[in-house]
């Protein structure tokens, strides 16, 4: 382990007007010393990775090769599914009561396939919601304003870029004509009162 320098008390004078404590080529030294140390390590790392890891690595790559190519199941969804069996597991293993209770509520709240049924609904429903939207960029984006203003929200909180001049004008627009609107039937209210 390298250890702390500490600027020596050098006199402004010595060293031809250097800087007091300045010590520059002892810590290139110890800067230079740890990267050849980091270095070496990572070579040693790498050679035991090569030798006892690898193997290992390469035979999980195979299993989940031989279970695509044999069953046609993509590996990322057997990866997935690998890696919550594998907390489960362990979790049998440890005697983990807790997490194995929060998997099966898990997997009761959200069951296989459950998951797929709520992004398609999901879909199914932007879609149509698209479909029926017949406004105008500008348009919604007017819109999106005066509901902001609607909300309470500030004038700087609209989402459109500087560059998107356009969009941002008509949604600051909205923003405003929104608090005219409203000061306007404030007035009206009171004027009927």
């Amino acid at each position: 382990m390298a250890k702390k320098l500490k600027a020596e008390n050098v006199s402004k004078e010595s060293n031809g007007g250097a800087i007091a404590g300045h010590n520059a080529k002892a810590r290139q030294a110890v800067i230079a010393d740890s990267l050849e140390r980091l270095y070496k390590l990572d070579a040693e790392i790498d050679e035991l990775i090569e030798e006892y890891i690898k193997e290992l690595r390469d035979e999980k790559s195979d299993i989940f090769e031989r279970l695509r190519e044999d069953f046609g199941m993509p590996s990322k969804l057997v990866r997935a599914r690998y890696a919550s069996y594998k907390i489960e597991r362990a979790a049998e293993v440890a005697n983990d009561g807790v997490t194995l209770d929060a998997i099966r509520e898990l997997y009761q709240v959200l069951p296989v396939g459950g998951q797929v049924d709520l992004v398609e609904a999901m879909a199914v429903a932007k879609k149509k919601e698209a479909a029926e939207d017949t406004r105008t960029p500008a348009q919604i984006a007017h819109d999106e304003g005066r509901k902001a203003a609607a909300e309470g929200k500030k004038l700087d909180a609209c989402p459109y870029k500087p560059n998107q001049k356009r969009l941002k004008a008509e949604w600051e627009s909205g923003y405003e004509s929104e608090i005219f609107d409203a000061k306007s039937m404030g007035s009206q209210e009171a004027r009927l009162n």
